[in-house]
């Protein structure tokens, strides 16, 4: 994979596709840029599978038409015909790519022609990746890795798999997210392959880790920039737990752990048993937040887990980092964790897992804890050491306070993507500069 060099500045029309405008990471970077963008006086638009927002210039891209009615009527027919034969599944045919035609007619969504399109996670039942192609070759396109589904026969994260590597097929677990019914996935790894043979691309991606997947795989020879994520550090900055407890009506006087399970590539039961282990061990009272899920509270004599539900209002998130003392992350796979980045930036002591891109964010013993992989009884033996010395849990909070503000700011995140657009466009341009010229 080749790299590109970040150092052209250059004003443009951005196009940008996303699943949604509000939603987990992927969307989050995607709606977050477009701000960014609009706020620096750049055109910009972006087209989303699913509206959820009143932002300017946000489009939907969802196909009424009655082929897509027909098409959605089929998925769900074979998905009902495979539950009777297979009544302990709990995935879906996967028609994902190939049934939003309206992906062809993009160019002409906007009012401006863009300078260049910026795509996100292409999965989500909502984008035609059939159209890559055509699209690469009348704009410049980036792919932005969010996770490895750009390079497998179906799964967001492999995890343990790795016949991604070799062109997928006798797939381990139909049920990862994006699930599918039927073992298609020797045919969808070709036909990503024949794809991205056939288009003009750039990538970008927020790991080296996604980065050394990506050097294994069919998009091996894609020119690249890594460019990890940034945030908001005015709204995710350290501040007053006890005001912070106070407007979120939590006790002030006993450590708070909080931890998210609303991907199903958390292992929530793992952080759930940390958890409990910690609080059944312990002769202090102590609170678990569980953010993601809503269930009835569980209580124990000394402390108990409160299932707050899904949030999505920023400002209310960046409370409960700001009243929290330990933020817990237990994945089974994973990228580069906004929610780490932002416990981070808000103070707090992270302890998370090695998996995936996270070993990137933390410096173990200095600015956070690495656990082993999937390993619930080091995380509670690692918050047991941090809630008895106050201190180290000080230090940490610190350290990553600064890590985050050094390295994860959304405006030098911005401009590195502008950057790049830049970059991109010029590559882009001489390559189809070279092409009309070998076609006269």
């Amino acid at each position: 994979m080749k790299k590109v060099n970040n150092d052209v500045e250059h004003k443009f029309n951005i196009m940008q596709i996303s699943q949604a405008d509000k939603g987990g990471g992927a969307e989050k970077c995607a709606f977050s840029l477009h701000n960014e963008y609009i706020k620096q006086g750049y055109k910009s638009y972006l087209v989303v599978g699913e509206k959820k927002t009143n932002v300017k210039n946000i489009i939907s891209l969802r196909n009424k038409n009655i082929n897509i009615k027909i098409k959605n009527y089929t998925s769900k027919l074979l998905h009902i015909i495979n539950k009777k034969f297979n009544p302990d599944t709990n995935s879906r045919y996967n028609f994902d790519s190939t049934t939003y035609r309206k992906s062809n007619l993009i160019l002409k969504i906007s009012s401006v022609h863009p300078s260049i399109i910026h795509c996100h996670n292409l999965h989500g039942r909502y984008f035609d990746i059939e159209s890559i192609p055509e699209l690469s070759k009348k704009v410049p396109m980036i792919l932005n890795l969010h996770d490895e589904w750009t390079i497998t026969g179906h799964c967001a994260y492999p995890c343990t798999c790795d016949q991604w590597k070799n062109g997928c097929g006798q797939c381990p677990d139909l049920n990862l997210y994006p699930p599918i019914d039927i073992d298609i996935t020797d045919v969808e790894n070709r036909r990503k392959k024949n794809i991205y043979h056939n288009s003009r691309l750039y990538i970008t991606l927020p790991s080296k880790w996604l980065l050394s997947c990506i050097n294994e795989s069919i998009l091996e020879y894609v020119m690249y920039s890594l460019i990890p994520y940034g945030i908001d550090l005015k709204m995710y900055q350290q501040g007053d737990k006890l005001q912070a407890r106070r407007m979120l009506n939590l006790p002030s006087d006993c450590n708070i752990i909080l931890f998210s399970a609303h991907s199903i590539y958390k292992n929530k039961r793992s952080m759930e048993n940390a958890v409990m282990e910690y609080i059944s061990s312990s002769n202090q009272y102590c609170m678990g937040i569980c953010l993601g899920v809503k269930q009835d509270d569980i209580i124990f004599p000394n402390g108990r887990i409160k299932y707050i539900g899904k949030i999505n209002d920023e400002i209310l998130m960046s409370r409960y980092y700001k009243a929290t003392d330990i933020y817990l992350h237990i994945a089974i796979a994973d990228n580069l964790p906004f929610s780490i980045i932002e416990a981070m930036a808000s103070g707090a002591a992270v302890i998370a897992s090695s998996t995936g891109g996270i070993p990137e964010l933390i410096d173990n013993d200095i600015n956070g804890i690495l656990i082993p992989h999937n390993d619930y009884h080091y995380a509670t033996y690692a918050i047991s050491n941090l809630l008895t010395n106050p201190q180290k849990l000080i230090e940490l909070g610190k350290n990553a306070e600064y890590y985050a503000l050094l390295n994860h700011d959304m405006n030098i995140y911005t401009n590195k993507m502008l950057n790049y657009y830049s970059d991109v466009i010029n590559d882009w341009q001489q390559w189809n500069k070279t092409l009309q010229t070998s076609v006269i």
